[in-house]
This record gives C-alpha cells, structure tokens and sequence, in this order.
C-alpha cells in the first residue's frame, strides 16, 4: 500500500482534492445558495457528487484495484462532460430551459423507478396508472421533447454528447487530446459492464500470463487517475469559475499529477 501512494503521488492528490472540497464548501456556504431550479443549485451538486466520486477512486487506487477505480472514472467523465455542456451554452437564449429541463429528468427518473415498483413490486394498478400520468404531466411541460437519456441536452445519447464536444473543438491538437479521453472513457465502459471483454481484459495484468489474478496490483492506475484527475479537473474549473473562486493553484498542481500518471502510461501495462 505505501508503494502505492508513493508511486501514484496519493498524498498530493488527496490534499488538492480536500483543499478544493473545503474551498468550494465554503464558498457556497458564505453565498447563503438558496435551492432552486438555476446553474449555481446545479453546480452545487455537482460539485459535490464529483468530490465523492474522486475521494472513491483514490480509495480503490489506494487499495490497488485499478478496474474499479477507472469504472468511477467513468462517472467522472460524464459529469465534466454534463458541465462542459452547460458552461458552453451560458450565452444561449433558451440557457434557462436546459436548467429547467434537467432537474425535470430528476423527476422523470424518480417516477420511473416508483413506477417499475408499482408494477412489478406491489401490483398495483391504480398507483401505476397515477404514476404514468404524473410522469406524462411532467414530460408535457418540458421544453425540449426529444427522446433519449440525454433528451434535456437535446441530444439522445452520451455518446451524441461527447462527439458534439469533441467536434466543437477548432484546435486540432486539442481535438485529438480529448478524443483520446473520450478513448479512456470507452475502455472505462468495458470494466463497468459485465461483457466477455470486461471478464477478461484487466488494467496491470502480466500480458505473458494466461489467467485470473486476483490480487491488488501495483500496476494499471494510470488510466483510471488520468480519466478520474483530467474529468476532476474540467469539473471543478466550471464550478470555481461559476462561483467566483480562484482554483489557479489547483489547477497547475493537477495538471503536474496529469503529466506524471502520462508518463507513467506506456510501461504500465494497460489492456
């Protein structure tokens, strides 16, 4: 476990990410937020969630479990790329219907999860048929009625949300810079999902042995931290920038973590 947090730089990255929670905790705190259906609400949540996330991923690199972590890096990734979106449509008319919009789809999902319950659980037909009248009553007051996970964004999948960003992207050099996270993030959906791939592919195997090894291993955390730290990153930027916050020193002693797991990347044995 010490070689670990050594050879990762845990303890460094464990500081940033406290620092970061405490600043933007804070922050908001002083704000006196009050919850509504707005940015900063969104934001905050966020935030939050993203912080949890991190703090997780640290734990499973810190226990040497590079699959689970880069599966939580994949919720990362999401998250920037939801961010991302958001802050790329600020200056948009309709800014406020994709706010409103999205914490519609909280009550969407919510309904439906009440709604499978009813149907499956307790059997009950009139609770089912209120249900889908709720759900029906919500979808009809939405702004945008495109369907899909991703309606809200307008768009119908992550994937049509990711290439977007990627496409937005006028430098070449960065174009293929996120594109190879976009990468990352695709190998992230293999260790998440059961799948004879995700069975058998395993972030710091010995490629010469032919089998299951179960044990913690010192090897394959690069790609995890990579996805997990670059997503933290964007993630963060966007709400320190929302809420005023100078995250200047944050942001130079993560990138540093960014160029360090990079150079780790081509000897650690990656699938």
């Amino acid at each position: 476990m010490d070689n670990l947090i050594k050879k990762w730089k845990l303890n460094e990255l464990v500081h940033i990410v406290d620092e970061l929670d405490s600043t933007i905790c804070d922050t908001i705190n002083k704000s006196n937020l009050k919850f509504s259906h707005n940015y900063k609400s969104l934001l905050f949540f966020m935030a939050g969630k993203s912080v949890v996330t991190m703090k997780e991923i640290l734990c499973l690199v810190q226990c040497g479990y590079p699959e689970g972590a880069l599966s939580l890096a994949r919720n990362l990734y999401e998250q920037f790329v939801i961010a991302e979106f958001f802050h790329s449509h600020k200056a948009n008319g309709n800014f406020q219907d994709y706010i409103d919009d999205f914490f519609a789809d909280y009550e969407i999902q919510r309904n439906k999860l009440l709604l499978f319950s009813a149907e499956y659980v307790e059997h009950d037909v009139a609770l089912k048929q209120q249900i889908e009248q709720d759900i029906a009553e919500i979808r009809a007051n939405v702004h945008i009625k495109k369907k899909g996970t991703y309606w809200w964004a307008d768009k119908g999948t992550f994937s049509d949300m990711a290439i977007a960003l990627i496409e937005r992207q006028t430098d070449p050099v960065f174009k293929k810079f996120t594109a190879m996270y976009h990468t990352m993030y695709k190998r992230a959906c293999v260790s998440l999902h059961a799948s004879c791939a995700g069975n058998i592919l395993r972030l710091g195997d010995n490629s010469e042995f032919c089998g299951v090894d179960n044990r913690p291993r010192e090897n394959g955390h690069s790609v995890p931290l990579l996805l997990g730290v670059y997503s933290f990153l964007c993630v963060t930027g966007v709400v320190c920038e929302e809420f005023g916050i100078d995250h200047t020193k944050w942001k130079l002693q993560l990138n540093d973590l960014l160029i360090y797991y990079n150079s780790l990347l081509e000897g650690d044995k990656n699938v």
